[in-house]
C-alpha cells in the first residue's frame, strides 16, 4: 500500500515539475517575446466544448482559458497558450487529476480545461482562499476594527464593510479572527 501511493504521488509530483518547467521557460520567453494572449473563459464558444462526466460540466479538453483581474496590466505573463499541451497530456496520462490552474500576482486565473465561467461582475482570484493560503500558507491573526461612530459618514462606513468582506472572503478555518465595533 504505501509503494502505491509512494506511486502515486511521485507521479503527481512530475506532473507538477513538469508545468513549472515550462512554466519558467514560457517566462524566459516572455521577457524577450511578452506572451499576453488571452482565451476568456466568459467568451468561449459553446462548439468549442462538449460535456465530460468528469468535470460534471461542458468543457473543452484541448484549450486553457482565463479570467482576469480589473487591474491586470495588458502586458501581464500569461502561459496559458504554451500550457495547453502539457496540461492536456497531463489529463490523459494521469486520469485522476482534474482541474489545473495558473495563478499570478499579476492577476492572471488560467483554468484546465477550459470552461464556461458565470460572469458576472469583476473577478478577483487573488481574494480568494485558494491563492491566499498558497502564497501565504501559515494560518493569519486578523483583527477587523469598524468605527462606526457619529463622525463616520454612510459612504465611510459602507467602505469599511465592503473592505471587511474582502478580508473575510480571504480566510479559511486555521485562521484567527476577530472583529470588532467601536
Amino acid at each position: 500500500l504505501a509503494k502505491k501511493i509512494r506511486e502515486k504521488f511521485n507521479r503527481y509530483l512530475d506532473v507538477v515539475n513538469r508545468n513549472k518547467q515550462v512554466v519558467e521557460a514560457s517566462y524566459t520567453a516572455h521577457l524577450t517575446s511578452p506572451l499576453t494572449a488571452i482565451q476568456d473563459c466568459c467568451t468561449i464558444p459553446p462548439s468549442m466544448m462538449e460535456f465530460d462526466g468528469n468535470f460534471n460540466t461542458n468543457v473543452s479538453r484541448t484549450i486553457s482559458c482565463d479570467r482576469l483581474s480589473t487591474t491586470v496590466n495588458s502586458r501581464a505573463f500569461n502561459p496559458g497558450r504554451d500550457l495547453n499541451s502539457v496540461l492536456a497530456d497531463n489529463l490523459k496520462s494521469n486520469p485522476g487529476i482534474k482541474w489545473q490552474y495558473f495563478s499570478s500576482e499579476e492577476g492572471i486565473f488560467t483554468v484546465f480545461p477550459a470552461h464556461k465561467f458565470r460572469c458576472k461582475g469583476s473577478y478577483e482570484h487573488r481574494s480568494r482562499p485558494i491563492y491566499v493560503s498558497t502564497v501565504r500558507p501559515q494560518s493569519k491573526h486578523i483583527v477587523v476594527i469598524l468605527d462606526h461612530g457619529a463622525s463616520v459618514t454612510d459612504t465611510q462606513l459602507q467602505i469599511a464593510k465592503d473592505a471587511a468582506r474582502v478580508i473575510l472572503s480571504a480566510i479559511d478555518e486555521h485562521d484567527k479572527i476577530s472583529v470588532l465595533t467601536v
